[in-house]
């Protein structure tokens, strides 16, 4: 989640291992599902999260559509739309734009849309600002193998099996920038959570900055995110079919 990924800064490279293995996603792992969360900064309530994971079948083959919608107070939204192989992993395209209103904000909007055909990153990026001026960059950049949207952590975390101590990277694209950096993820010890009353057996994740709980039975969802390090935390409030 996006939100996250602006306060959180520089991912986990300082807890990687040399013999850390490649990471990959098993988006077959993830149910569609409709889920809402609370966002809470220092245990108070600061905005929500709507996420949506979608299953179509195209030509190209089955794929799995994520939406997502963040709001925070008055001055911070959000809206994501990425569509990824399902049984590769592999990136298809990214829409995201993020819109701030904050007296303070002199950057009002910031969009990437991106999608990959054959091994180049395609699209542009879009960046409003408050005097009214709007800059426009074409987007043409190679896209190494194996690699992923950098923000595959928030929303593929489901994907993710791994025992307790190990550790596995892949190469995360820079949606709203041109570089590569490395996505880190560390599995942690199965235990048990509760989030708004309700008891969950979970991995934790370490991802992207965040712990991520994640439940152990299928449907895997996410039901809970900690940002580590800052009193920041999403909780899972509800789950429903989804809207096509």
């Amino acid at each position: 989640m996006r939100w996250l990924c602006f306060l959180l800064g520089s991912p986990l490279a300082a807890q990687a291992t040399p013999a850390a293995r490649s990471l990959r996603f098993d988006l077959r792992a993830i149910p569609e599902t409709r889920d809402s969360f609370a966002l809470l900064s220092a245990g108070r309530e600061a905005g929500y999260v709507v996420v949506q994971y979608e299953i179509r079948s195209l030509e190209m083959g089955e794929v799995l559509v994520f939406t997502e919608e963040v709001g925070i107070g008055a001055t911070f939204r959000e809206r994501a739309r990425v569509t990824m192989n399902r049984v590769t992993g592999a990136p298809l395209s990214s829409y995201q734009r993020l819109e701030f209103s904050g007296p303070q904000a002199d950057t009002t909007g910031i969009e990437h849309d991106l999608e990959v055909k054959g091994a180049e990153v395609q699209g542009r990026r879009r960046v409003e600002r408050r005097n009214g001026d709007v800059a426009i960059t074409p987007v043409y950049v190679p896209l190494p193998a194996g690699a992923v949207w950098s923000r595959y952590g928030f929303y593929a975390a489901p994907a993710v099996t791994l025992a307790s101590g190990d550790s596995a990277v892949v190469p995360g694209y820079v949606e709203f920038g041109d570089s590569l950096a490395p996505l880190w993820a560390v599995g942690e010890a199965p235990t048990t959570i509760t989030v708004r009353g309700t008891s969950w057996e979970v991995v934790p994740l370490r991802l992207s900055g965040a712990r991520m709980y994640v439940s152990r039975k299928a449907p895997r969802r996410i039901v809970r995110i900690e940002a580590i390090g800052r009193p920041l935390v999403s909780e899972l409030t509800g789950s429903g079919p989804v809207v096509r």
